[in-house]
């Protein structure tokens, strides 16, 4: 049996929110992450080391397409839910 495209697809629920003045990555099951900029579009994730990262990727007018957690297994893209198709 092959599997389809639609079948090979997952999902890793993740979101950026702010909760008392600090920016948070959560990812489900785990511990929410304080975002902490080091420069523009790349944040470190405390209190994990520094090959971890969040970047922020951009379209060419500056909207916010998408993050890409980076470490050391390998980089995880993710985009925004469209609201319209939650």
């Amino acid at each position: 049996m092959e599997l389809s495209e639609k079948d090979a697809r997952y999902k890793t629920p993740i979101e950026i929110k702010e909760t008392d003045g600090k920016v948070f990555l959560v990812v489900d099951g785990q511990r929410p992450l304080e975002l902490q900029e080091r420069e523009k579009d790349i944040y470190s994730a405390v209190p994990l080391p520094d090959n971890y990262a969040i970047k922020v990727k951009r379209s060419a007018t500056g909207k916010i397409e998408g993050i890409i957690i980076v470490q050391p297994q390998g980089d995880l893209p993710f985009k925004p839910v469209d609201a319209d198709n939650e």
